[in-house]
């Protein structure tokens, strides 16, 4: 238990550190945001973690503890440092956030690294991920031999 709340207080800001939070969605943002949180399928957050990489802005490790996971959105802000998060139970009940989404904690320094790395990254991980691009279907035998004797008496 000690290590949680270790964990946690490392991730708050200090106390006086700033005067005031402001949240509002990018399409009505009418203030420059110091850190933007995008939510997404884990492809698509691993699409901008990896154009982050392209640039060599590596994302944090990960932690998870189960809780408390929007304190990763003030230590972002705290560190200067992207964040990959895995949403816990507060953020899925209270947030709303949906149980196949994750996030991606993003300082505002950052922002203009997204597009040109998403379009360094796109043949190396395209997204949407064509899953079966590489995909050869198997039939079993008896099938191909009873489809070769169905042509077979049916083209003469």
């Amino acid at each position: 238990m000690n290590r949680i709340v270790e964990v946690l207080h490392s991730r708050f800001l200090e106390p006086g550190s700033v005067n005031l939070v402001l949240i509002s969605p990018l399409d009505r943002i009418d203030f420059e945001p110091h850190v933007v949180v995008i939510y997404g399928l884990p492809a698509q957050i691993a699409t901008i973690a990896k154009a982050f990489i392209w640039h060599g802005v590596m994302p944090s490790e990960i932690t998870y503890i189960g809780l408390a996971s929007c304190t990763l959105i003030p230590y972002s802000h705290k560190t200067g440092k992207v964040q990959v998060n895995i949403p816990g139970t507060g953020e899925l009940i209270l947030g709303r956030t949906e149980s196949h989404e994750i996030s991606i904690i993003i300082p505002a320094k950052y922002l203009d690294l997204i597009i040109p790395g998403i379009n360094a990254v796109r043949r190396i991980h395209p997204y949407p991920l064509a899953k079966f691009s590489l995909y050869e279907p198997r039939v079993p035998k008896w099938y191909e031999e009873l489809t070769f004797d169905y042509y077979k008496n049916t083209i003469g």
